[in-house]
């Protein structure tokens, strides 16, 4: 397990060693699989994603669902490969830190945007402290809608506009900052997102006496 925040390479190298292990698994037979999909591996290619060594590509990471799940007897998604990590670096010491939630909506067919809330928590605190007008907070950015406002919206059946300005008319702000404030700053993600839920279906109910 990695302390600090892990890169997608590093998440998923120790996502596979972990299957390989769990189910007492051989390099050969994840290779073998692999090349039963058409991927041309030999044991020391999956040594190599365990490791972070390896270019993971689009294509690689569809290869490594198939064998692994072809190895388990079971159907893996794309997010799976992330293991257990809650928040995940695009880049190896980029410092780009983004919330396992918002991989697993992009991994999943959401769309690929960024809102101040799918930051990890570093990340989000750094935003924070910039002024407004620099580089790291953009108009744009501030105004986005972040993903669980996105996700809220499609739940109601209303456009993210509509939504946000229920948000406003409700509590004066947007529901991430609402979720901040109920579930407090010390809260868990988990915490927020129980919050949240609670804090959409007050949003339905404004919505309904429109």
């Amino acid at each position: 397990m990695y302390m600090s925040t892990p890169s997608i390479p590093e998440a998923v190298g120790s996502f596979v060693k972990k299957v390989r292990h769990d189910h007492e698994l051989t390099l050969d037979q994840i290779a073998l699989a692999g090349r039963q999909e058409g991927a041309g591996w030999s044991a020391s290619s999956v040594a190599n994603i365990e490791k972070a060594q390896a270019s993971l590509t689009l294509a690689t990471l569809i290869y490594l669902a198939l064998a692994l799940g072809k190895c388990i007897g079971s159907h893996l998604r794309l997010s799976d490969l992330l293991g257990d990590a809650d928040t995940v670096q695009l880049e190896p010491g980029r410092g780009t830190g983004m919330t396992r939630e918002w991989f697993d909506f992009i991994l999943n067919g959401g769309e690929v945007a960024r809102g101040r809330n799918d930051f990890s928590g570093v990340t989000e605190f750094v935003l924070s402290q910039e002024p407004e007008g620099s580089p790291l907070v953009t108009e744009e950015a501030a105004t986005a809608a972040s993903i669980a406002e996105v996700r809220a919206a499609r739940r109601l059946g209303v456009d993210v506009a509509t939504f946000k300005d229920a948000a406003i008319e409700l509590w004066g702000h947007s529901l991430d900052d609402e979720s901040r404030k109920r579930a407090g700053a010390e809260s868990t993600p988990q915490a927020r997102g129980r919050v949240t839920r609670h804090l959409v279906h007050e949003v339905r109910a404004h919505l309904r006496q429109d």
